[in-house]
């Protein structure tokens, strides 16, 4: 179980000796990552290893403290700073295919320092185990702006009382951890960068279509070419959009059930009769009305009684 993982992730963490650093690459027309190890020093080896402690202990902390929320992964919730969400590997075929490529640090070809491996450089994990355990991988998105080389500035270096200019290769590592993964389990919290790394809005164009014949076949939407066209193009209309396909509830709403909303909520959506059937009108200037409709985004509070639109949610189990 989730819960009872994550623990003894970080438990783990604090008795290991082993750290390896790969670098994921992703070139673009390119439909896989590809994976170097770096060679690093002992002493270098010890600041990542410091980073996962500086992670998992910050962890500890929300847990012990009671603070710590840990969720089902949901691409439509909002993630706070406080919460850390969970996706299950052999529930999401994209994510575990992009698992199966990640090979063992001692299996990786050596990172070479090429301008081609810089260019392409994506993300990196640090994997760390502990003796008789399972690799533990910490993911971390990776920015150009990582790359001194490649920054607006240029970097100095300070040595026997002078500054010189910097010309080798230069990275900065932080101290931050965006996805823990061990066994069949990944957590994830930064949900941003997770997105990012799995090149989660590539494979939402990759489904698209199938979002949208989903949503053709549970909802009458007049002009719906208007409709796909405003969405295919909008990466958080996408999401959305898979949002929506992926609700348990699509297949038995109803037109009346959608009308309730509109009329509660005072919508400017109308509904017209299009041989011999209700439809929805979709209206180019106010795009997002139907998407956030479907997505049963308008909430009455039952505290002040007032109306909202949200745009982050999460079922609150009975």
């Amino acid at each position: 179980m989730p819960a009872q993982t994550l623990p003894t992730i970080c438990n783990q963490v604090t008795t290991a000796k082993t750290v390896a650093v790969l670098t994921g690459h992703w070139r673009k027309n390119s439909e896989h990552t590809e994976y170097r190890r770096l060679s690093i020093t002992e002493e270098l080896g010890g600041e990542f290893l410091q980073t996962v402690r500086q992670a998992c202990g910050e962890i500890t902390a929300l847990a012990e403290s009671h603070d710590l929320v840990l969720n089902e992964y949901d691409t439509g919730h909002k993630q706070d700073s406080h919460e850390i969400q969970w996706v299950k590997l052999d529930q999401v075929r994209e994510i575990l295919e992009e698992f199966k490529l990640v090979p063992l640090p001692v299996n990786a070809t050596i990172f070479d320092g090429s301008a081609e491996m810089i260019d392409s450089l994506h993300h990196y994990i640090i994997v760390v185990q502990s003796q008789g355990g399972e690799p533990i991988l910490f993911f971390r998105k990776f920015s150009p702006k990582q790359e001194l080389g490649r920054s607006k500035g240029f970097a100095a270096l300070f040595s026997n009382g002078q500054f010189d200019k910097i010309r080798e290769t230069t990275f900065l590592f932080d101290a931050r951890i965006d996805c823990i993964a061990r066994g069949n389990f990944l957590y994830v919290l930064n949900q941003h960068n997770f997105q990012m790394i799995f090149r989660y809005f590539e494979r939402l164009r990759a489904t698209a279509l199938e979002s949208l014949s989903s949503i053709r076949a549970y909802v009458p939407i007049a002009n719906f070419k208007a409709f796909e066209d405003s969405c295919v193009t909008h990466l958080v209309k996408l999401a959305k959009l898979r949002n929506i396909a992926q609700r348990d509830y699509l297949r038995y709403v109803k037109m009346r059930d959608l009308k309730k909303v509109i009329k509660a909520f005072h919508l400017p959506i109308e509904v017209i009769k299009e041989d011999g059937e209700e439809r929805l009108s979709f209206d180019k200037a106010q795009p997002w009305l139907i998407l956030n409709l479907l997505d049963d985004a308008y909430l009455g509070s039952v505290m002040t009684r007032l109306q909202y639109e949200v745009n982050s949610k999460r079922r609150l189990q009975s």
